[in-house]
């Protein structure tokens, strides 16, 4: 049909047609809203979908994720809930409170329509206004300018390409992915950091930057 036909006239679309007829649909894991998708990530540590998962349903189902139930909920009792998505709870704890915080002080209560009015207002700005919307993202913990990236994308705020800046070895014998793997600006492993000589100068320095 015309469908096929478009789909046929793109070389990309016929590759991803190819990796979904190989792999399945994919279904989205975890939120969609900006707020929630840096919750979301800061719940599991090493980030992976199952571990941010864990984390994340937990506090949704024990305390809540609106900031004021973040902010009213023990310290303590946060970090047992994040010993579901892994290592650090007590860092990760403290995290999400930050994150509750900086959204309550900074963008009213609201970070999608903080960053909808602010991407509005930058429209005349030309290519000014992403970078603007990244750097307000950038505020918060482990959100680099790829994952700042991924929350523009997949929160529908704006079309820009999300790249990670790592890309782990494929461990299946049917990935088709060749195996790079690409040096984040920081990596946090076993509580040791390594800097990127040309990255010397970011400023988040307490903690890794996924995505």
């Amino acid at each position: 049909g015309d469908d096929e036909m478009k789909k046929s006239e793109s070389p990309l679309g016929r590759v991803l047609d190819n990796l979904e007829r190989h792999y399945g649909e994919r279904v989205a894991v975890g939120p969609s809203d900006p707020y929630e998708m840096i919750v979301f990530v800061n719940c599991g540590y090493p980030a992976t979908d199952a571990s941010c998962a864990r984390g994340y349903e937990a506090v949704k189902r024990e305390v809540g994720t609106k900031p004021e139930e973040i902010l009213a909920a023990p310290t303590a009792k946060l970090a047992r809930l994040m010993r579901l998505g892994g290592i650090v709870p007590e860092l990760r704890a403290e995290r999400l409170r930050t994150i509750a915080k900086l959204v309550n002080d900074e963008f009213g209560g609201d970070l999608k329509w903080s960053l909808e009015k602010l991407l509005k207002d930058e429209k005349n700005g030309g290519e000014r206004v992403i970078p603007v919307a990244k750097k307000a993202l950038m505020e918060f913990p482990v959100i680099g300018e790829p994952g700042a990236d991924k929350i523009l994308l997949f929160s529908g705020l704006v079309a820009v390409a999300a790249v990670p800046w790592l890309v782990w070895p494929c461990h299946s014998e049917s990935c088709l992915a060749p195996r790079i793997k690409i040096t984040p600006r920081v990596i946090e492993p076993h509580g040791k950091q390594w800097r990127h000589s040309s990255r010397s100068n970011l400023r988040r320095a307490n903690g890794p930057i996924y995505c």
